[in-house]
């Protein structure tokens, strides 16, 4: 497995490629990623790569990782109960308590994590909360691949992410309801990431910035 590149310089890029519409009705575009592809021509092909997804069972995601991972590990931190709102978070509660238990069986585990846009959709208290479960279960250098909107809104619920190929992504709405974002700046988003240290960060068109940041440590 590669996980060669260790920069301390951020990079800043903009997609040059419009959304293309999938299907009508709620929204499905898909964009390329250019987080993903940097995550992936990091860990190489090798199938000795141990991945963390915190987003839902996607089956197109679940066998792409496969075909280069030796784990699949899946949290929907989110979960089917999530609706949103300050006080309505006993989903993401079970599913930080989830990370918790798995990092007594786990630690040092994983070498890439896809958190996707879980981060603007929590308190940051418990952004903090996941980040330093995930400080436990990642081994050091490990990559995180992280999605922030930097538009005044969002979508009221978290998209899925759905992955096309080694640098394409899909978004797929599920509710066509807007709610204001945080927009937090780059170095508010270093700020939360906390252990990890951002390598690489992706502006794009369609509004949102794509981060690659590893945990600081020497590998192992």
């Amino acid at each position: 497995m590669r996980l060669g590149w260790r920069r301390s310089r951020t990079e800043l890029t903009e997609s040059p490629e419009e959304p293309q519409k999938v299907v009508p009705g709620p929204a499905i575009s898909s964009y390329r990623s250019p987080g993903l592809h940097a995550v992936f021509e990091a860990v190489g092909s090798d199938r000795s790569c141990r991945v963390l997804d915190l987003g839902p069972a996607v089956a197109d995601n679940v066998a792409f990782i496969s075909s280069f991972a030796e784990v699949q590990q899946i949290v929907d931190v989110f979960g089917e109960g999530f609706a949103g709102g300050s006080t309505e978070y006993s989903a993401v509660e079970r599913g930080l308590e989830t990370l918790r238990t798995l990092c007594r069986t786990r630690r040092r585990s994983f070498h890439l994590v896809f958190t996707w846009d879980l981060f603007d959709y929590l308190p940051e208290t418990t952004s903090r909360e996941v980040l330093k479960a995930l400080s436990s279960l990642c081994r050091p250098a490990a990559l995180l691949h992280t999605i922030f909107h930097s538009t005044d809104t969002m979508p009221d619920l978290p998209s899925r992410y759905r992955i096309l190929g080694n640098d394409r992504l899909a978004y797929e709405s599920v509710t066509s309801d807007r709610r204001g974002a945080p927009n937090l700046p780059p170095a508010s988003v270093e700020k939360l990431l906390g252990e990890f240290h951002i390598e690489h960060s992706f502006v794009l068109r369609h509004g949102v910035r794509e981060y690659v940041a590893s945990l600081t440590g020497p590998e192992v």
